[in-house]
């Protein structure tokens, strides 16, 4: 290996000129140098030799006495990065058409172990011949570069990866040239063609006008103010009238005159979240009208259960069984969030204790769903048939039995439910000689329902035959009041007086 020295930087091939000169080029060099931190290398293929600038050693992390050697520099390359700097280094020395060499990579300096980027760059000076004669370059850290762009390329990814995330569409407009650009996300929202070019224009067919006047206003308000804007507006696709919702929000940038030069803004489909609103503003509507009513029918059912029932230990049961109807009704609702419930659930709930006796009980239906309201008037109307026979009908005798069996059909005004409940091997059945609030509560129920209940008071067991609407509610009827249950003077049984 050829004997490497130190010595002071010179420019190559230097040519006659004045020594002044050449000092005043040189200190201005150095002081460049000194202002910058940029280290220098230089040099001699042919001897061997070369030269590294204090700054080239400070940059290693190397003693300033450390002599120049390749070895050494090649030593502190990470060696994720250093094979292929080697390789772009020895090709400069081979290339005179394409002399020049720069690598970007990590080193580990040698003070501290730390590890840093940083950028060489040089040339190789060739002889007519070809030979390689000499190389110089830099070399600069560039870590703290390198740490904000991969910065800026984090939070960009972060940024990017919310956009996709929640669907969130950009734009950017430069207000001085009357240019604007949209992401792919904000022609998706809009349901616009993304080969078409950004125009600000092609949203108001989208927008009602009340809501692009509303728009024009939240823009130049922000360009008047502290530049922030936020506003919903509803909006519907090309082609398609379904009612939608678009969030927007941007930022108005002033020059330093306070003339707003640039807009940057996000918009953010909220359709889904406005109708969960309105969902949400229904169904409370909804909760407070059921509550009104069932408060209404509790109280129809205790001060009328009260009144045709003398003795309070009688009283006290009805009601609570009533009560306990009602609260089965709804734990059903409850577990399908007030979706509904289906029939054989609802009978099933009411005649629970009873099927477990054999085959006394018998149910057969197709399945049937109810929305909520039609189940707690089916729930009072079948508590009340389920009660009458446990008392006096089949279901208090040991050998009697009771079948249920229902179907859908197509009525004149829709769907309609056909019931019929027959009863055998109970007590033998007369006809009551007055109603009592039993009876009144299935007949108010079952007219709630737009149906109609036809009772048979046959010597053999009772037979009911119930009809009523599907849907009987309808739209319209959801803001009605129900009426509580009509009055009665007695409490008796539907088939027993």
């Amino acid at each position: 290996m050829k004997k490497q020295v130190s010595r002071g930087l010179e420019p190559a091939e230097a040519g006659p000129q004045d020594p002044a000169e050449v000092r005043a080029s040189e200190q201005r060099l150095r002081l460049a140098i000194a202002a910058t931190g940029i280290g220098i290398w230089d040099v001699d293929a042919a001897s061997g030799t070369r030269q590294w600038s204090p700054e080239f050693l400070a940059i290693l992390g190397l003693p300033p006495e450390t002599g120049p050697d390749q070895e050494v520099f090649a030593s502190l390359i990470h060696p994720d990065d250093a094979e292929r700097v080697l390789a772009l280094y020895s090709r400069a020395y081979s290339s005179p058409d394409d002399p020049t060499y720069q690598a970007e990579f990590r080193i580990r300096r040698a003070d501290d172990g730390a590890e840093r980027w940083v950028v060489t760059t040089g040339r190789v000076y060739f002889s007519p011949a070809g030979k390689p004669l000499r190389g110089v370059g830099t070399l600069r850290d560039v870590d703290a570069r390198r740490r904000m762009e991969e910065a800026l390329r984090l939070s960009e990814e972060r940024h990017r990866l919310a956009i996709a995330a929640n669907r969130l569409g950009s734009w950017d407009s430069d207000l001085l040239r009357d240019e604007h650009g949209w992401s792919p996300e904000y022609y998706e929202l809009w349901g616009l063609d993304p080969a078409l070019p950004a125009d600000p224009a092609r949203l108001q067919p989208l927008m009602a006008h009340k809501d692009w006047q509303r728009l024009q206003l939240a823009l130049a308000e922000a360009r008047e103010s502290d530049g922030r804007m936020s506003i919903e507006v509803s909006f519907t696709r090309p082609g398609d009238a379904t009612p939608r919702w678009a969030l927007l929000q941007g930022r108005v940038f002033f020059d330093a005159g306070g003339r707003p030069v640039r807009t940057l803004g996000i918009v953010m489909d909220t359709t889904e979240r406005k109708q969960a609103e309105e969902r949400q503003r229904l169904l409370l509507n909804e909760l407070n009208h059921r509550v009104k009513n069932t408060l209404a029918t509790v109280q129809a059912i205790v001060s009328q259960t009260l009144r045709s029932t003398p003795d309070p230990d009688a009283a006290f049961e009805r009601v609570q069984s009533r009560l306990m109807a009602l609260s089965n009704t709804h734990n059903l609702l409850n577990a399908t969030s007030w979706a509904g419930a289906t029939l054989g659930d609802v009978l099933g709930a009411e005649l629970k204790p009873y099927r477990s006796q054999g085959e006394r009980v018998q149910l057969r239906g197709e399945p049937v769903a109810l929305d909520a309201r039609t189940a707690l008037a089916f729930g009072l109307i079948a508590h009340e048939l389920v009660t009458n026979a446990a008392k006096y009908g089949s279901l208090s005798a040991p050998d009697g039995r009771l079948e249920v069996a229902w179907r859908l059909a197509e009525g004149e005004n829709g769907q309609q439910v056909e019931l019929t409940w027959r009863e055998a091997g109970g007590p033998e059945v007369a006809k009551p000689t007055r109603k009592g609030f039993g009876s009144r509560l299935v007949e108010r129920s079952i007219r709630d329902l737009r149906g109609t209940a036809d009772i048979d008071y046959a010597p053999g067991g009772l037979i009911c035959r119930l009809i009523f609407m599907l849907d009987p509610w309808g739209t319209s009827k959801d803001e009605e009041e129900e009426p509580a249950p009509e009055s009665a003077t007695s409490d008796e049984p539907v088939d027993g007086a």
